[in-house]
């Protein structure tokens, strides 16, 4: 095995030169492959995207590994080891990219990280952002690209620790329709809830320590984590039960249902705060028409008032049934208090919301 890879790694190296070239530098690199993972991008179309990028730095051996616990695929793993190759004389990355360890303070990290994820919800002014989801649609070949499909701009209001959401725009024309009335798969909840119900001590959630990783420049602690159905309060709709005749029109009845879910939490190591949640659907019932659903939540920092807060700017949602994928891109901007001081501006045709 070990002398295959040497092989393999001999003829990209030799073909170099010759391929057309995106520089990036390491942490990049890695991001893009977990990105990728994230949204079940198929082996050979992330490998296809690794194999025109130019490396700006050394990238490690130790990133290496931890791509491949983290499920990269053989021939995505066979990119990465050729840029790895490809690298060694580049300067080293200022932060190391990723490694396995050695383990932080395990139990006084989580606590830090479980007493930040309520005090920051805590101290939470009522607030309101815009929120703007650009929806895209594939077949069910995971190696198909993505089409655009519509773009939503809505207005979220965070007051007294509940979200409510405003439709704004639909593919820029003025637009009230609640969003389950737009599209027919949509998600809700990443603004503040799966934060709240992850370290929710009732979820119960397990978390076992995973490896460091770059992210913006900063070293972060990454976690595994699994909450189990028994424990969840992630409610995800719906279940097909089944239809009734109304007054001759036959309508199908759902229900919501309570997921199991895994995945990876992100926190800076000195002070607990989350910077990156990312959570999968698991043990999904066979009634259900998902049959992968994966959800990535970042968070940045915004001043509201003359005080600054972490909160989440990019979130991406994967969806896939056996029609079809979704892929929801969303970005938060423009928060500001919301109270009596607020001055709400309804949609004409030519205002746009504001961005960060």
């Amino acid at each position: 095995m070990k002398q295959a890879i040497i092989v393999a790694l001999t003829g990209a190296c030799l073909t170099w030169a010759s391929r057309p070239s995106q520089r990036m530098s390491a942490e990049d690199i890695f991001q893009l492959v977990t990105a990728s993972l994230a949204v079940d991008d198929s082996d050979e179309f992330v490998a296809s995207r690794l194999r025109h990028i130019a490396p700006t730095e050394q990238f490690p051996n130790d990133a290496v590994r931890v791509l491949q616990a983290l499920g990269a695929g053989p021939r995505t793993l066979q990119e990465i080891e050729a840029i790895s190759a490809a690298s060694g004389s580049l300067p080293a990355p200022p932060v190391p990219v990723a490694n396995p360890g050695p383990a932080p303070d395990v139990p006084a990290l989580l606590a830090r990280m479980t007493g930040y994820a309520f005090t920051h919800l805590e101290k939470l002014p009522n607030i309101i952002c815009n929120e703007t989801t650009q929806f895209y649609g594939a077949t069910q070949k995971r190696t198909s690209g993505w089409r655009a499909e519509d773009l939503v701009e809505e207005e979220v209001r965070y007051v007294d620790g509940e979200e409510n959401y405003r439709t704004i725009r639909v593919n820029g024309q003025p637009d009230d329709r609640p969003l389950d009335q737009i599209r027919g798969a949509w998600n809700r909840g990443e603004f503040a809830s799966i934060l709240a119900f992850t370290f929710d001590p009732a979820s119960q959630a397990h978390f076992i320590w995973d490896h460091w990783e770059s992210l913006h420049g900063r070293q972060v602690a990454v976690f595994r984590y699994g909450v189990d159905q028994a424990h969840s309060k992630y409610s995800v709709c719906c279940l097909q039960m089944g239809s009734i005749t109304v007054h001759g029109v036959i309508q199908p009845q759902k229900k919501p249902w309570l997921s199991a879910y895994k995945g990876f939490v992100y926190a800076d190591p000195d002070t607990g705060r989350i910077v990156r949640l990312d959570y999968q659907n698991v043990n999904i019932p066979p009634e259900s028409p998902l049959r992968d659903a994966r959800h990535v939540v970042d968070y940045a920092s915004f001043t509201i008032g003359d005080k600054p807060y972490w909160l989440p700017e990019r979130v991406t949602h994967y969806i896939r049934t056996p029609q079809y994928r979704t892929r929801d891109e969303i970005r938060f901007s423009n928060y500001r208090k919301f109270g009596a001081e607020s001055t709400i501006l309804f949609p004409t045709e030519d205002s746009t919301p504001e961005n960060k």
